[in-house]
């Protein structure tokens, strides 16, 4: 997963806002983001969303173009600040441009000057699944759910819990391969013992996953945050 791109407010009042985009696909539910005069217009344009979204339909399993199909709230495009800004909760659904059906949707809150994201469905995770599928295969059944459930922590700012399934993954193919390469008479076991990740890694290299040694020990943390 990428960093949350900022936007720059209408003025030096304003809070720093995610894009529209990110808003919507990569920011964590319940993170608070104040808003004033300065990024109103910003808010608005969530409120009021008439552009397209280029996101992973969980149907069709593939990325696709969203289209908004939620009632305009400011019909004439004229920024009301103080409308925009009142206390409320509102809702931006969207559907999949191949099946109308495919929708998606976007709860919002509005409260005491700040705005945060209250819900969503599919989740963070679902829109992003797409970058881990390819590893299926790969892993194997087992293996594959502990790194989905990984990705879907860490796309909830939950990286501590992301890293104990990684770990655990990491390990577990590391372990795999160690058992294979002790069947060869050549192996030398005290020198594998004494090596240092990225060495035991290359001493593996013919009995691991190839994108595992080309991308050594970071690979399944680059997995999560790409």
């Amino acid at each position: 997963m990428t960093e949350t791109e900022l936007t720059e407010p209408s003025n030096e009042e304003g809070e720093f806002l995610p894009s529209i985009s990110d808003f919507f696909l990569r920011t964590p539910l319940y993170q608070v983001f104040n808003v004033n005069s300065g990024n109103a217009k910003q808010i608005q344009s969530i409120e009021n969303f008439n552009s397209t979204l280029d996101a992973y339909c969980i149907y069709c399993r593939e990325q696709s173009i969203f289209h908004n199909t939620t009632v305009y709230r400011y019909g004439s495009g004229k920024l009301d600040a103080e409308s925009v800004l009142r206390d409320k909760v509102f809702t931006v659904k969207m559907a999949c441009s191949r099946n109308g059906s495919h929708t998606i949707h976007f709860f919002f809150r509005i409260y005491e000057k700040a705005i945060s994201k209250i819900g969503q469905y599919p989740s963070i995770a679902d829109f992003h699944f797409s970058d881990i599928e390819k590893y299926r295969s790969i892993l194997g059944s087992e293996k594959y759910k502990e790194l989905a459930r990984a990705h879907g922590l860490s796309t909830h700012g939950v990286g501590i819990g992301a890293y104990v399934y990684l770990r655990r993954i990491f390990e577990s193919l590391i372990e795999e391969a160690h058992q294979i390469a002790l069947i060869d008479s050549n192996w030398d076991e005290e020198n594998f013992s004494n090596a240092r990740m990225e060495e035991k890694i290359h001493s593996l290299k013919f009995h691991l996953p190839k994108f595992l040694v080309l991308c050594k020990a970071n690979l399944l943390v680059n997995i999560v945050i790409e």
